[in-house]
């Protein structure tokens, strides 16, 4: 498909131009390495942090290219076999993060999520219980105190109280949460569903590196957008929007006159009890095959 983001030649493009970036990162680094070595004492510390923070955007840098690379693979692979579509993007940014189960989340005005991404249907059945219940990692941005979050078993039941024992009953020991976006203006955020209890460190700094990749090549540096008003990058290629969640929460609130936090707690109620996704008792909404009064 060549619709400027699926093609092959466009995604190569984009690695080349991020693995550049990496080696003018890695160049600078290197010069403050050496120096380092040679400035004044009072230097010294100075050059050392320098070199540190062009090391660190080097990695993102190559882990980028490392993304845009392998979904360049996976179309090329898809354009040869001719039966399988490519592997979707997200699925690419679960293999480089070491975290087959994996999703990205975008929040609305009001911190709700509103665009979902996941790799799998572990990752999609986990991000649903988070709407139903109204909680979970992917709700809650990490703090700038802590801006990588790894949390296990005991710690999942303690802050999510529902959704912990949930993501236990999908297999899922352990999360690891990295924020998407700025400090100063958080975007959403990227999580690992984890099947071991307590995750190498290796594994939540890879998390992170991806993190702070998609922040910098698909969240802020892209001046397009697509129709739906997300940045045009391959990873939004297929989303699950919620706006049907939210067109069924103002029907909810027009027929009982309640405010929108009451209303989607209806909703999520419902899907609690009907061992339905919140989707889809909001769709039976929309299309009025079911009442909430």
């Amino acid at each position: 498909m060549k619709d400027g983001r699926r093609d092959s030649s466009t995604l190569r493009g984009m690695a080349e131009d991020e693995a550049g970036r990496a080696d003018r990162a890695a160049n600078v680094a290197h010069r403050h390495e050496g120096l380092a070595e040679t400035a004044t004492v009072s230097m010294r510390a100075f050059h050392r942090r320098m070199a540190g923070i062009h090391r660190s955007t080097e990695r993102v840098h190559r882990t980028s290219a490392e993304l845009h690379l392998a979904h360049a693979d996976s179309v090329d692979r898809s354009a040869i076999g001719g039966r399988r579509p490519p592997t979707r993007f997200i699925a690419t940014v679960a293999e480089v993060a070491d975290s087959p189960s994996t999703a990205v989340t975008l929040f609305g005005r009001n911190a709700d999520t509103t665009v979902v991404a996941t790799s799998d249907p572990i990752a999609e059945a986990a991000c649903d219980f988070e709407y139903v219940f109204g909680e979970g990692p992917s709700w809650t941005p990490p703090t700038t105190s802590t801006p990588l979050r790894v949390c296990g078993q005991e710690e999942l039941t303690r802050r999510w109280p529902q959704f912990g024992p949930a993501a236990h009953d999908l297999g899922v020991r352990a999360v690891v949460v990295a924020p998407l976006g700025l400090p100063e203006r958080p975007l959403g955020t990227l999580t690992a569903y984890r099947f071991d209890t307590d995750p190498a460190p290796e594994v939540a700094r890879a998390v992170g590196t991806v993190a702070a990749a998609l922040t910098t090549t698909a969240l802020l540096s892209s001046p397009r957008r697509t129709e739906d008003g997300l940045p045009d990058h391959p990873l939004f290629e297929e989303v699950d929007f919620r706006v049907v969640v939210h067109q069924a929460t103002g029907m909810v609130m027009a027929a009982g006159g309640r405010g929108a936090s009451d209303a989607l707690a209806l909703i999520r109620a419902q899907a609690f009890l009907r061992n339905e996704s919140v989707t889809e008792v909001a769709l039976a909404i929309v299309n009025r095959t079911l009442r909430i009064s």
